[in-house]
């Protein structure tokens, strides 16, 4: 008696090959059983299937596998039949496997592979076990059912010691192998498919609740995401500490003074900062004290932005603290571009030709020692022909500012410096305000302290603008509106080149709109660290970790206190022109 094995292996293979009326395709078999694997594509593909297997019973039987490829349009169909024996296995494996390649049914068209065939097939069959406690067959039935009367042989002894074999056999049943029954029957397929891609569009999970800034994370996490155009990287730390620092030295000496208090101010009409303190001893408020050799100058160096000033006027009160006699002294004043303008700068009367309006400009400033920055990339230059410059009883500064207030623009002076600027009021305009680039950055927790208005204003996307005799006339339409929404006319005399009106309608238009009034207490970083000193005419983003809060705005006015006169505080109130109703 044998015990029989059998391998079996079946493999279809196709690559770069056309099928074009009649469908042909390789097929490699060793022994199969039965089997259907049913594989389909439509593009492009080579299909590989193989499977092994290993059979032992002492049942012969028959089997058939059959393979089946499909596509569109095209069906190939191979269904071997071949014999082997002993059709229930022992041991299984199989395996199917897809990979892209050429191949093309139907005049040649290649065709897209839409489903991924199964990568692993397991075929589950018939397993055999035994029992070692099961009661044997008689022997004496074993025998009479083969018509034998005896089961013992002839043993010789003569020959040696007698080594009994290690197979006994009656007819064809071996005594030694224990009788074997199914423990497991069935079929199971088992097919791997590559998973759904997630959508990038969103998270399958649902939106989370943004961790940045938590103070009890022991790592740093990425910064939050700020929508719009280009800002600063904001100082988002929990906690600051700030040494300020503040001196106040007289000039051109740079004695130290002794003062308190002090206070400076600026907003987007003032063509000057403002400067107040308070004295604190003699030898100081003499060195200040206006006098016969004219205006006493004085600089304020605060965590290192310094500004310079001159001494308008000053005061002096004496109170009585119990037996104690207390003299106080206070000075105001204003930044040196001040002496640019009445009462310090003298009126003039002119008229010129013809010329620009930086050359004007330009030429207002002459033998006075400062500069004009006019940065015609944000506010042009428009020509001014047949006299049309001209004026009467006018201080420099006053028709600097006369000529921005034209073009819808204003004059900001330096810190301590000898310049003076022109920029537009609202640069960049409130509907471009969201994808532009912004000065300033200042997060919540610099903040420290917050309040606000709104305030009403009439939206209109145009409005005319004119000149006089000699000037031009044009509607200023908002791009992309109707202009139905027309403002109040403009008309000014020195609006006498096409150019100027646009600058000045465009300023009009950003105007309107109601407006968001934010007024927030803040800190002086030193050095270059965000938001650093704000200004006006500058552009902030103001972060919140709630995204939802944060707003981006104009800055059109800042006063700066430092109470007292040790341990200084400083506190910078800025006042923020955040524009609604701008997004659509």
């Amino acid at each position: 008696m044998t015990r029989i094995y059998a391998m079996a292996a079946c493999g279809v293979a196709s690559a770069d090959a056309v099928i074009q009326s009649a469908a042909a395709a390789g097929l490699h078999q060793r022994e199969a059983r039965a089997a259907l694997s049913v594989l389909g594509w439509t593009d492009s593909a080579a299909v590989q299937v193989s499977c092994d297997a290993l059979w032992s019973a002492p049942i012969p039987a028959f089997g058939a596998a059959s393979v089946a490829v499909r596509s569109a349009g095209q069906a190939l169909t191979v269904s071997p039949s071949l014999p082997w024996v002993s059709p229930v296995p022992l041991a299984v494996s199989g395996a199917a496997g897809i990979a892209a390649a050429s191949v093309a049914f139907g005049q040649g068209a290649a065709l897209e592979l839409h489903q991924a065939a199964a990568q692993a097939v397991e075929l589950v069959a018939p397993q055999l076990g035994t029992d070692l406690y099961t009661i044997r067959p008689s022997e004496y039935d074993l025998r009479q059912s083969e018509l034998l009367t005896g089961v013992s042989g002839d043993f010789n002894l003569t020959a040696g010691e007698y080594v009994p074999s290690a197979v006994v056999q009656i007819a064809s049943f071996d005594l030694v192998d224990l009788p074997a029954y199914p423990i497991r029957a069935g079929a199971a397929l088992r097919a791997y498919q590559p998973p759904e891609k997630t959508a990038e569009s969103g998270l399958p999970w649902g939106e989370g609740e943004p961790l940045h800034y938590a103070p009890d994370l022991p790592y740093l996490v990425e910064p939050p995401v700020i929508p719009g155009g280009p800002i600063s990287e904001p100082n988002a730390r929990e906690v600051h500490i700030l040494m300020n620092q503040v001196d106040v030295i007289s000039l051109p000496d740079e004695t130290p003074l002794s003062v308190a208090d002090i206070s400076m101010s600026l907003d987007d009409d003032s063509f000057s900062w403002r400067f107040s303190c308070d004295v604190l001893n003699d030898a100081s408020i003499a060195l200040l004290k206006p006098g016969a050799s004219g205006n006493k100058e004085l600089a304020v160096i605060i965590n290192g932005h310094r500004w310079e000033f001159f001494v308008a006027s000053w005061g002096r009160s004496r109170t009585v603290d119990g037996n104690k006699l207390n003299k106080r002294f206070n000075v105001s004043g204003y930044s040196r571009s001040q002496y640019l303008a009445l009462p310090y700068a003298p009126k003039r009367t002119r008229s010129i030709s013809s010329t620009t309006a930086v050359q004007a400009a330009t030429n207002e400033l002459f033998g006075t020692g400062y500069t004009l920055n006019w940065n015609t990339s944000d506010l042009p230059d428009w020509s001014m022909p047949g006299a049309t410059f001209s004026y009467q009883e006018l201080a420099p500064l006053q028709v600097i500012k006369r000529l921005a207030a034209t073009a819808g623009a204003v004059v900001q002076p330096a810190l301590a410096t000898d310049e003076i600027t022109v920029r537009p009021r609202y640069w960049p305009a409130p509907w471009e305000l969201a994808s532009a680039t912004m000065d300033k950055t200042i997060h919540e927790t610099q903040i420290l302290s917050e309040g606000g208005q709104l305030e009403y204003r009439d939206k209109i996307n145009s409005v005319f603008v004119s000149g006089e005799t000699a000037g031009v006339g044009a509607t200023i339409t908002r791009y992309g509106t109707a202009g139905d929404v027309p403002g109040q006319d403009i008309v000014e005399p020195w609006l006498t080149a096409q150019e100027a009106n646009v600058s000045r309608g465009r300023q009009e238009i950003a105007a309107g709109g109601d407006r968001v009034i934010h007024t927030l207490g803040l800190a002086i970083p030193e050095g270059t660290a965000e938001p650093g000193l704000l200004l006006p005419g500058q552009t902030v983003a103001v972060v919140y970790d709630d995204e939802s809060l944060s707003y981006r705005g104009y800055v059109t006015a800042v006063s700066i206190s430092v109470p007292g006169n040790g341990l200084a505080q400083i506190i910078q109130t800025v006042t923020i022109e955040q524009p609604v109703g701008w997004e659509e």
